[in-house]
């Protein structure tokens, strides 16, 4: 007999998805305010703002071979006599007791996705995060892409740096930028032109902040950096990057976030990203163009519906825990270096379930690990910006 006492604490792991899964009526709102601040129109006697934007009718009853678990979400911005139209008429998958999606009558224990930092440096860029407009700056082609547009980087960094002290300009002319003045007034009416806004820096500058920065963006920023955002803010570190020519192991957690509710909300967030250019043409929408079942649809097709939950695999904590290096969008495999055990896992990942087959694809999470259960960061960052002056 075993009479060994052993000390046992309670996953976080497991109170990490579910906790990350109740945010998501805080990301609808943040988006909603988010395309209200760029003109989409609503009834002020009809919609309320300051409450939480969607209705949730929830049916609590699983049946059926074919049936699938879910609250159904709606918003709407009129009344009838308007329109009929929903803004928002969905299905969210629930997590069945904390753990379990139950689609088309199968058990899912939806995966964890261990992501990147919120301004990650890659082989030919830097990528800058964004929940709805992300940026990339392609330094070797002169190339940032942003609003689903390219712009010479040259020009969209001369057009932001108008108010920067001769100190932080000259270290990005060390890099190899050349600002021209006499192209400034070209430049403003250039991206007036496509922000709908005034042809002036700081207005323009303004408006790529609002469209870079939701609540949900500039805390996380805030949380992981400990700085003030601003677009000023994520070229200098971005720059910075580059200047140090930092280059950190794929496989570490200290440049590393886990997430979940982010990933799944990932074709809602597509759509609200779609409506905002509509916005900025001039288009109002009465409704997303989402279906009904496109959180399950993203689940299923997008997110590869893992990890599947039968008999074989016994109880859910076998599976529970497990996440993924590999971020369902990309196209690449995963480099063979996160087969290598990085300091960083101490504590954080149970080294014999990174396989060298396909490694960082499946690993299992340790259950009591200290994680920020809003941002899913392993290990605070304070970043080091001695190099540029804020």
């Amino acid at each position: 007999m075993n009479l060994l006492v052993r000390e046992t604490n309670e996953s976080v792991v497991r109170h990490f998805r579910v906790q990350q899964y109740m945010l998501y009526k805080e990301l609808i709102q943040t988006s909603m305010l988010y395309l209200f601040g760029h003109g989409l129109d609503y009834d002020d006697e009809y919609y309320d703002v300051d409450e939480y934007p969607v209705n949730i009718k929830t049916d609590s009853t699983y049946r059926g071979d074919n049936y699938y678990a879910a609250d159904l979400l709606t918003i709407k911005l009129f009344p009838r006599a308007i329109t009929t139209d929903y803004f928002l008429y969905a299905y969210m998958p629930k997590l069945v007791e904390e753990t379990f999606f139950r689609l088309n009558g199968n058990y899912f224990i939806p995966l964890l996705y261990i992501t990147d930092e919120p301004i990650v440096k890659k082989p030919k860029s830097v990528a800058i995060y964004s929940l709805f407009h992300p940026m990339t700056l392609y330094v070797g082609d002169n190339r940032v892409t942003f609003m689903r547009d390219n712009y010479e980087l040259v020009d969209f960094i001369q057009v932001l740096v108008y108010d920067w002290n001769d100190s932080d300009i000259f270290k990005l002319e060390k890099y190899g930028l050349t600002f021209d003045p006499s192209k400034d007034k070209e430049l403003y009416d250039l991206f007036a032109k496509k922000l709908k806004c005034d042809p002036n820096p700081a207005e323009i500058k303004l408006k790529i902040n609002r469209l870079i920065f939701d609540n949900w963006t500039y805390e996380l920023y805030e949380e992981y950096y400990g700085l003030p955002p601003s677009i000023d803010t994520l070229i200098k570190i971005a720059f910075d990057k580059l200047i140090r020519n930092e280059t950190k192991a794929f496989s570490s957690l200290y440049s590393k976030r886990l997430t979940f509710i982010e990933p799944l909300m990932k074709g809602f967030f597509k759509q609200v990203s779609f409506v905002t250019n509509q916005l900025l043409k001039g288009k109002q929408h009465h409704s997303l163009m989402m279906p009904k079942n496109g959180f399950a649809q993203h689940f299923l097709n997008a997110l590869n519906n893992q990890t599947f939950y039968d008999t074989v695999n016994g109880f859910s904590s076998i599976i529970g825990h497990k996440a993924t290096f590999k971020n369902p969008a990309a196209q690449s495999d995963l480099p063979s270096s996160i087969s290598e055990l990085h300091e960083s896992h101490k504590y954080r990942i149970c080294s014999n379930t990174i396989s060298s087959q396909k490694p960082g694809e499946m690993i299992s999470l340790v259950p009591d690990q200290d994680i920020n259960m809003r941002f899913g960061i392993f290990k605070k960052q304070q970043y080091d910006m001695e190099h540029f002056t804020i």
